[in-house]
């Protein structure tokens, strides 16, 4: 009868007991507040990355390197970012000619393929059009993120730019 008589008036405990509650949602929360920024801040590195690159094709300074080395080298400045983990393997770029046709992505279809990559250093004069896709690694946030997410799973940004090179 004792227990009864202190059902209703009873306080102790009851800190714990709103933690206990509560403390489950707050830290999935602050996990989620964390790992969306993250994404962005990769987001804006793979933009900054991709504007520091395309600046060396649009001066024609890309043209400096060996045929063999031009891909190579634009994915390096690309991939210069700490904020890119392992952005060597996660990475396919796109560089093409623009002659009064558009740019055909290489997620319109919602695949990407390492082998879709394409470069052409270009020429003095010419529109030219860059896609960048880097593949996420796995991160706490994956259903908020549920568009970008490939056929395996993985979480893709991409970053697009077009241009004209410079009369080099």
């Amino acid at each position: 009868m004792k227990f009864m008589n202190c059902f209703g008036s009873c306080r102790a405990g009851i800190a714990a007991m709103e933690f206990a509650l509560t403390a489950p949602l707050f830290f999935l929360l602050v996990m989620g507040i964390f790992d969306t920024g993250f994404y962005f801040m990769q987001k804006w590195a793979l933009i900054t990355g991709l504007d520091r690159a395309q600046r060396v094709i649009q001066t024609g300074e890309i043209l400096k390197t060996p045929a063999w080395r031009r891909e190579l080298s634009f994915r390096d400045l690309i991939c210069r970012s700490r904020l890119l983990p392992n952005c060597e393997k996660r990475i396919v770029t796109q560089v093409r000619e623009l002659d009064g046709a558009s740019m055909e992505s290489m997620t319109s279809d919602g695949k990407v393929n390492a082998s879709e990559g394409h470069f052409v250093a270009g020429n003095p004069g010419k529109i030219m059009g860059v896609e960048v896709v880097y593949r996420l690694p796995p991160s706490f946030v994956g259903p908020i993120l549920e568009q970008s997410r490939g056929p395996d799973g993985s979480v893709y940004i991409n970053a697009m730019t077009i241009f004209r090179t410079e009369p080099y």
